[in-house]
């Protein structure tokens, strides 16, 4: 079935949550059993809540699709993996639960695209862990030619992060590396 977003008769409402009109189409919400299917890229610097992102956004009417794709979420998809608990994780997760999403089957892939993980079970637990195992790879070193600045800046919005960082780079004992 090819999902058209902008059509209307296409989808099943599911409530609003966190202010978000959570409308899904209305195969995925009426099977059976709905098992998601997800790849993170590891060299995927957004966020990424795996199955969960596959039925509440790919899946999603497009005004659903319009408000997660909103300003409102933006410096959350951006910000460093904390503890699961950021917005759009929150809301994608809440949708696709809505939906029907009990079992996932998700993976992590490295930037040649090759399987490095592959994990299944609950949408939550199997997304936490990649996503973890992911930012985990990520601080081991990059594996590709890059300008890097390292920079702790705490919990803290991308814009802060942002900020952070040109302040860092701007000192004559800049952090900066090839």
């Amino acid at each position: 079935v090819m999902h058209d977003a902008n059509d209307i008769r296409e989808v099943n409402d599911l409530g609003i949550y966190e202010g978000v009109h959570l409308q899904a189409n209305h195969h995925a919400v009426e099977a059976d059993l709905l098992i998601g299917l997800s790849a993170l890229r590891l060299d995927d610097l957004l966020r990424d809540a795996g199955s969960s992102a596959t039925v509440t956004f790919d899946l999603g009417a497009a005004t659903t699709q319009h408000e997660l794709r909103g300003s409102r979420f933006v410096d959350d998809r951006l910000s460093p993996y904390r503890d699961g608990d950021a917005l759009f994780d929150r809301v994608v997760r809440e949708g696709a639960r809505r939906a029907g999403l009990v079992f996932t089957i998700d993976l992590l892939l490295d930037e040649h695209g090759v399987a490095v993980a592959v994990k299944a079970g609950s949408p939550q637990a199997v997304n936490n862990e990649l996503v973890l195992m992911a930012h985990t790879l990520r601080e081991a070193g990059a594996r590709f030619p890059a300008d890097m600045l390292v920079a702790d800046v705490g919990p803290a919005d991308f814009y802060a992060a942002s900020q952070a960082a040109i302040n860092i780079g701007l000192t004559p004992d800049s952090a900066l590396v090839r």
